[in-house]
């Protein structure tokens, strides 16, 4: 039981963890000066080359942002999940595993110690949770590699409730600040190696990845391309890519020349990003590209929306940051008008990367004169003075700009678009705008606003304790030993593969061994089975598990049912002689009952489980169709009772 629900792996993920902390025992005795010589090297030649080149202090913010993104697509996933966990044969371990991993995503993503709950997800999450759950996937990799930077960096000084907690000195500030002084403040020295180690982590991923593909004539041919486009297993879209590979023997050619170069970003993609140049532009667009269609076309989880955060945090160095003050934006306003007052408060509310200088009007005349205003224009209207080009905006025009200029509103600039475009924005704008003292009243006098800090101030006092350098440095050291050893293991050089124990230690610190789309998975998309649920009266309802094609429906958005029962039962059927039923399946197919029988309230007098197959599809260069797939073949089916019991079954 153990071994079926993944509690086994709590122990590399234990022997991992204390490991870390053997590590800083060493380094609190010995002292971390030497590595931190060679720390600093590696941070200064990273950052000549160009990379994680952000300031500290908006960096921080950045990041914080990134995690909160990261937290509710963990959030999603695991509520997705849940609702078959909770509701479903699952033993009461999955259950719990799950309410654990619903808590830790919680406190990640409201920043509620932040550093304890990253470290708990990045130990835990991917090695243990996601086992025990059978919802790993290789998600819950890129996913640990994220929580590199946002266990050690740490994240939550900025967008938080630990620094809510802290700056207002509300119970329990004291413990978070001993919480925080565990891990250490931030510093650019920890920003720029935490991505440095997620980037080695992605890099080393994908050279596994490229040197198990290189002994695959499919990969080398590029034919896998073929295969992964029209299989309606993994492509939501495969009708659509079925009709132009059959009809474009180019689309053919573009889809293998595109798996021979995806076999080249595999090996350059962690060279090339450190070169730099033309090298990384290619590395980052590839990525780029590869992500989209992971995400909105082959169905992988949510394996390209982890994807994007990483390619986010490790090159989002400058667009809506105003790094150098290059989007900042004067804001002249009637601190006499309450409507006014509520606008700049909010404004003040979504810019996250202070962008806004406001200036009241009170305050500020010669300002006012010197871009040429009168004191009556400057009461109409709202108006942004860009202090470095000189230009200003008014009106409708400044809230078009001003929602191109800072990050949390950029969803507006399209309704501010569109409402230019049909001439409705303006004449609203205009309309309030000359009715808003006799609609909202005016003020004594609004508050001058100050800027806060965007440092981590909160946290400076601990940045030269031990023992969170000590941690910092063996966390920087157990990662690049292990580093080290994968790739020494690489199946490029046909070296013997670590112990599995030493394999799995190396998971837990988001060095991991991935094998996808091989020949096992390409076979999946050539055998399926559709359970029916039939009533008395002999009406069927199809169950939204597999489609008549075996493409994959609605309960597939959960993970649970994906990776912990659907692609089980696919990558089991692919070492079978025929497709028909097996007394294994039982297992699986009332657990896909089950959770029917929670979610479906009709009367049902038994299920048919039909089992179909459909052979690989041919290509040819010579005449049309260029593309061919012959119909699915019905091969047996199963009948089971109405509470999912095995009934009997016949071959057709």
């Amino acid at each position: 039981m153990l071994s079926i629900y993944g509690w086994s792996y709590f122990f590399p993920a234990a022997a991992a963890f204390l490991l870390l902390l053997f590590g800083a025992a060493l380094f609190w005795k010995f002292g971390t000066e030497r590595l931190e010589h060679w720390a600093r090297w590696v941070a200064g030649f990273l950052l000549r080359q160009k990379l994680f080149r952000v300031p500290l202090a908006r960096d921080l913010v950045r990041v914080d942002l990134l995690r909160i993104l990261t937290g509710l697509i963990l959030l999603h996933r695991t509520l997705h999940s849940g609702a078959f966990i909770f509701h479903g044969p699952d033993p009461l371990s999955v259950k719990f595993a799950c309410a654990v991993t619903l808590l830790l995503a919680t406190m990640f993503t409201l920043g509620i110690a932040t550093p304890l709950a990253g470290a708990a997800l990045l130990f835990l999450n991917a090695v243990v949770l996601d086992t025990i759950m059978r919802t790993y996937t290789l998600g819950s990799d890129v996913l640990s590699m994220l929580l590199l930077v946002f266990t050690f960096l740490p994240a939550g000084t900025s967008l938080s409730i630990d620094r809510l907690v802290i700056h207002r000195g509300l119970p329990g500030a004291s413990l978070l600040r001993a919480v925080y002084g565990i891990f250490g403040a931030p510093t650019l020295l920890r920003a720029v190696l935490t991505k440095a180690a997620c980037l080695v982590s992605y890099g080393l991923l994908c050279l596994y990845s490229g040197s198990l593909h290189m002994r695959e004539s499919f990969w080398l041919s590029g034919d896998v391309g073929l295969f992964v486009l029209s299989s309606s297993y993994f492509n939501e879209h495969y009708e659509l890519f079925r009709e132009v590979l059959a009809s474009s023997p180019i689309a053919i050619s573009l889809a293998r020349l595109s798996m021979m170069t995806m076999l080249v970003w595999y090996f350059g993609f962690g060279l090339f990003v450190i070169i730099g140049g033309v090298f990384r532009w290619f590395a980052i667009g590839w990525a780029f590209l590869f992500f989209l269609v992971s995400t909105f076309v082959l169905q992988l989880g949510w394996l390209g929306y982890y994807e994007f955060l990483l390619l986010a945090i490790l090159f989002w160095n400058r667009t809506a940051l105003n790094v150098g003050g290059r989007a900042s934006l004067d804001v002249l306003y009637d601190d006499r008008c309450n409507l006014c007052d509520r606008t700049v408060r909010f404004l003040r509310r979504m810019d996250i990367f202070h962008v806004v200088t406001l200036r009241p009007l009170s305050h500020n005349a010669e300002l006012i004169a010197r871009i040429g205003l009168s004191t009556s224009e400057a009461l109409k209207d709202l108006y942004g003075h860009d202090p470095r080009t000189g230009r200003t905006w008014r009106g409708y025009d400044f809230y078009m700009e001003i929602s191109k200029r800072l990050l949390l509103l950029w969803p507006a600039f399209a309704v501010f678009l569109l409402g230019r475009l049909l001439a409705i924005g303006p004449f609203i704008y205009r309309l309030i705008a000359d009715r808003r003292v006799r609609w909202f009243g005016v003020c004594e006098r609004a508050p001058e606003y100050s800027r806060t800090s965007m440092s981590a101030n909160l946290l400076l006092h601990g940045r030269r304790k031990r023992l969170p350098r000590s941690l910092f440095a063996a966390f920087l050291t157990i990662h690049a030993s292990l580093a080290v050893i994968f790739f020494a293991t690489l199946p490029l050089f046909g070296s013997a593969p670590p112990p599995v124990f030493l394999s799995q230690m190396s998971h837990v610190f988001s060095i991991a061994q991935i094998n996808v789309f091989n020949q096992q998975d390409l076979m999946m998309n050539e055998h399926w089975f559709l359970i029916r649920a039939v009533a008395p009266d002999g009406s069927e309802t199809l169950l939204p598990f597999n489609g008549l094609d075996g493409e994959r429906l609605e309960w597939h958005e959960s993970d649970r049912v994906y990776f912990g029962n659907s692609i089980r039962w696919r990558r089991v059927a692919n070492f079978r002689s025929s497709i028909c039923f097996d007394p294994a399946d039982t297992e699986l197919i009332q657990e896909v009952i089950g959770w029917n029988r929670v979610r479906d309230e009709e009367p049902v007098d038994h299920y048919r489980v039909d089992y179909f197959v459909q052979p690989k599809p041919r290509f040819n260069f010579e005449q049309a169709p260029y593309f061919v797939i012959d119909d699915p073949r019905l091969t047996c089916t199963a009948q089971f009772g109405p509470e999912g019991k095995f009934i009997t079954w016949r071959k057709k």
